[in-house]
């Protein structure tokens, strides 16, 4: 197996592989109530292995100047799933550290750096930075641009009667993703 450098967050893993099973078979059957089906026979579970779950994050810059002080300098940071392409705008983020992992381990991004970097950041700071600030929009720019990855569990989760679904279990929230299989 090939081996990949990846960086995580600092913070410990909190969700154990049995709570990760009961919240992908929690997110399933309310997949299926949305979708109208009922399981009936046999649920079959299995927790594939530890996963990472990629997102970019966008190291925004922002500067106001302001009347006999000096200008606003702040920092936002644009956190987007590598996945499904949505965001959301912080301004705190922990420490990442260094690890190394397989590559099978890795789920696959479906956003490109060129696309995020020309298409969501501008739009991010258009739609959420710049209505921070209350006497016009600052001067921003993108400094940098990391892929950082989210420690969780590939969970697959099924019934007899139905065809099997993946999910991403977020290890340090215990959010569950669901998967193209």
């Amino acid at each position: 197996m090939t081996k990949e450098n990846i960086e995580i967050p600092l913070t410990k893993v909190r969700i154990s592989e049995s709570a990760a099973k009961k919240r992908a078979h929690k997110a399933y059957c309310k997949t299926a109530r949305d979708q109208g089906a009922a399981g009936a026979g046999q649920m079959i579970s299995d927790v594939v292995g530890p996963a990472y779950y990629p997102y970019y994050i966008g190291h925004v810059e922002t500067s106001k100047g302001r009347p006999y002080l000096p200008d606003k300098e702040i920092m936002f940071y644009i956190v987007c799933d590598a996945v499904d392409k949505t965001y959301t705008v912080l301004r705190n983020l922990p420490a990442v550290k260094a690890i190394e992992c397989d590559r099978d381990q890795v789920i696959e991004t479906f956003l490109q750096e060129d696309e995020f970097l020309d298409r969501i950041c501008p739009e991010s700071i258009e739609a959420r930075i710049n209505k921070q600030f209350i006497f016009g929009p600052p001067r921003a720019r993108t400094r940098k641009c990391d892929l950082i990855y989210i420690p969780g569990y590939d969970v697959r989760i099924g019934y007899e009667s139905r065809p099997e679904a993946g999910f991403f279990i977020n290890g340090l929230t215990g959010e569950a993703k669901e998967l193209d299989i």
